[in-house]
């Protein structure tokens, strides 16, 4: 069941999105800078700047989170994340058509130029990738990433 996250699922999204990044941590091109696990003061201040969570639970217990924020004219996914032992079972395909029907704004993401895996699963989605140039101004603009660095990433929209 896709529900709003609340107040009593902090620590349950810190996890996941931990438990996402040390994999992804494990498989991160060597050009792209190393990133620290999430805080729980870096999850504060992403949901004091208006990021909503979606969570796939369960069983009682949340097995994926999506972490969306509508800024100008778009919705962001800034965090998509489902628990490694509750991967290839449609959890992420699910939190994303179920929050399709809450927005009327277009979806961007952005993942690293290498990522296969994810950017077949967003295309699979329905989402695709953008030009190098306007991948690069949305990178500078949503998401604070240098140029420099934006050559290592690309944007994926609907």
């Amino acid at each position: 069941m896709v529900r709003q996250c609340n107040d009593h699922d902090f620590h349950a999204i810190l996890e996941i999105l931990n438990d996402g990044h040390s994999e992804a941590e494990n498989n991160l091109p060597l050009a792209l800078p190393e990133k620290d696990p999430m805080t729980p003061d870096d999850l504060h201040l992403e949901m004091a700047s208006g990021m909503i969570f979606w969570g796939y639970e369960d069983n009682g217990e949340l097995a994926g989170i999506m972490g969306v924020q509508n800024i100008d004219s778009y919705t962001l996914i800034r965090h998509l994340s489902v628990r490694p032992a509750s991967r290839r079972r449609g959890i992420g395909s699910e939190l994303l058509d179920y929050f399709r029907h809450f927005t009327i704004l277009p979806m961007l993401v952005h993942i690293d130029k290498n990522a296969s895996v994810k950017r077949a699963f967003y295309q699979k989605n329905g989402l695709s990738p953008l030009s190098e140039d306007i991948s690069a101004l949305l990178l500078k603009k949503y998401w604070n990433i240098t140029e420099q660095l934006a050559e290592l990433y690309e944007v994926l929209a609907e």
